[in-house]
């Protein structure tokens, strides 16, 4: 042991024997430190509590922290407020700002409002910035005292310039929304920077949110991925969830489903609803994970319980099917409702089709007809290709332009049924102004993801130059294409009549490997999806 510090202690012990107050609480300091002896707590609170007794407000401080922390003595709040309130009536902002805490939590003392706010600011107006933050929160919250912003961001800003992260944070939301100051993305930007640097969570992810987004930075996912890196190895949930997301989709870092898996799994155990949503999905389609239903029912049933819309949707189908929980019509249908009312469109899909057609619910045509419409203007494609078959006739007065309208909505994004029928509009100018081309457009969009009446329909139009040039070759390989996937009989008669007809001998070979070609082409773009 260093015989400096061995003197010093000894002299020290030697005043505190003779009275010494300030000597008495160095000492209890040394004996907590195990500075020039050998460390002993319960020593330490002995030489607190000789000079607490007789009023030394510093000694009656660490006591209290001693009682607050069950070091050297047992564990007792009570104890802990006794002698803070005796230090915090001497004014040690300290005390008088953990007083304040207690009266807040009901810790040692009955829970009261009023006396924390009073306890706080007696400790803000010494300049404690700890008990600045607890103020403005107070008057950010209502708690103690009437609501009160701009006092709020006061006390914020007077911890904020002290160095109090959290106040760090707190000031930078405030010119994020535009709360009391006006809006600036900058200032909310630098003022999370500050907090995120001295390792604050929350800014750490509001700052991986600027830089994503280009919020008051210049966009960059590299730095994004940083500040979200540092927030979820500290163990924040959300930024899991975000990290998770992104080696997922490979936004920013390698595409890597175990790290992804990896990162979900940490948030979902925090109870993020969306990880647990994730997980769900994982176990459900087997990937890094072996396929088990029970395991995706579970996660998704956390999330669902907890609100995740697409969850509730999965719950509402797994109970409709009776898949990984036992068949219940009924209560499905109450899952998709809520999802439903989240504004999912699979759920509001799914649930138009309940009330077609009397599953889990009494039928109701007007009740399909409006989930069905409200799904579809959400922009869910198959739910507005169903509501153009409805404005065709389907199961309601007939509306052409509303037909076109709705399929091609659907057709837009890719739906392969609603571009053969925007087709098919188009080619007999029902509900469109008639237009060849465009029929031609849609068909090749249709025929290019494998569906055959499209791939007939164009053999025709290259046959006779509709919409597209006259092309032996090209109508010979879309009926062979038509005939392979199985469309009616008369297609691969038809293609040999074709091949027959209109395709000179020595063009036959090219027509084969045209019909290989496309054939493989359209392999290709169904394997991408």
């Amino acid at each position: 042991m260093n015989p400096e510090k061995v003197a010093a202690f000894e002299a020290c012990k030697a005043k505190a024997e003779s009275g010494d107050l300030d000597a008495q609480k160095n000492l209890g300091n040394l004996y907590y430190s195990g500075e020039g002896v050998e460390a002993d707590l319960s020593k330490a609170v002995y030489w607190y509590q000789m000079a607490a007794d007789r009023g030394y407000a510093k000694a009656q401080y660490n006591l209290a922290l001693r009682y607050a922390y069950g070091e050297g003595v047992a564990l007792d709040p009570a104890k802990a407020a006794f002698w803070w309130r005796k230090a915090a009536d001497q004014g040690i902002a300290e005390a008088q700002a953990n007083l304040g805490h207690y009266y807040a939590h009901g810790l040692g003392v009955p829970k009261d409002d009023e006396q924390s706010v009073a306890w706080f600011r007696k400790a803000a107006e010494q300049g404690l910035a700890y008990a600045q933050q607890a103020l403005a929160c107070c008057y950010a919250t209502g708690q103690g005292l009437p609501q009160d912003y701009e006092q709020a961001f006061f006390w914020h800003h007077k911890a904020a310039i002290q160095g109090n992260a959290d106040a760090q944070c707190k000031i930078g939301t405030y010119y994020h929304v535009g709360r009391v100051v006006p809006r600036d993305l900058v200032k909310a930007a630098e003022w999370w920077r500050q907090a995120a640097d001295q390792g604050d969570v929350d800014a750490q992810c509001k700052m991986g949110g600027c830089y994503l987004l280009g919020k008051g930075v210049e966009q960059d996912d590299a730095q994004a991925l940083v500040f979200f890196r540092k927030a979820a190895e500290q163990g924040l949930a959300s930024a899991q969830y975000i990290m998770g997301c992104r080696h997922a989709a490979g936004q920013g870092v390698p595409h890597d489903e175990e790290q992804a898996f990896a990162w979900h799994l940490k948030a979902a155990s925090q109870g993020h609803s969306g990880s647990q949503y994730a997980l769900g999905t994982y176990y459900h389609q087997g990937k890094i994970v072996p396929h088990d239903m029970d395991q995706a029912v579970a996660w998704w049933q956390k999330a669902a319980e907890q609100g995740e819309a697409d969850a509730q949707f999965k719950i509402g189908c797994c109970l409709l099917i009776g898949k990984g929980l036992s068949r219940d019509a009924e209560e499905g249908v109450a899952w998709l409702r809520k999802a439903a009312e989240q504004e999912n469109d699979d759920a509001q899909f799914q649930l138009s089709i309940c009330h077609e057609e009397g599953l889990g619910v009494a039928k109701d045509p007007d009740q399909a007809l409006m989930w069905l419409h409200t799904a579809a203007e959400q922009g869910n494609a198959e739910a507005q290709f169903r509501l153009g078959n409805h404005y065709d006739g389907e199961n309601g007065p007939q509306d052409a332009h509303k037909a076109a309208h709705w399929w091609r909505k659907a057709a837009d994004q890719g739906l392969t049924d609603a571009q053969y029928n925007l087709g098919l509009c188009y080619e007999n100018g029902e509900g469109v102004e008639q237009d060849h081309a465009q029929a031609a457009h849609w068909w090749l969009k249709a025929a290019a993801q494998g569906d055959p009446d499209a791939q007939y329909q164009l053999s025709f139009c290259y046959l006779n130059g509709k919409g597209v040039p006259k092309d032996a070759i090209e109508a010979y390989a879309y009926l062979r294409l038509a005939a392979l996937a199985g469309k009616e009989p008369l297609a691969a008669i038809r293609a040999e009549a074709v091949k027959a007809m209109f395709i000179a001998e020595d063009d036959k070979g090219l027509a084969e490997t045209r019909a290989a070609e496309l054939q493989s082409e359209i392999q290709s773009n169904i394997s991408e999806r």
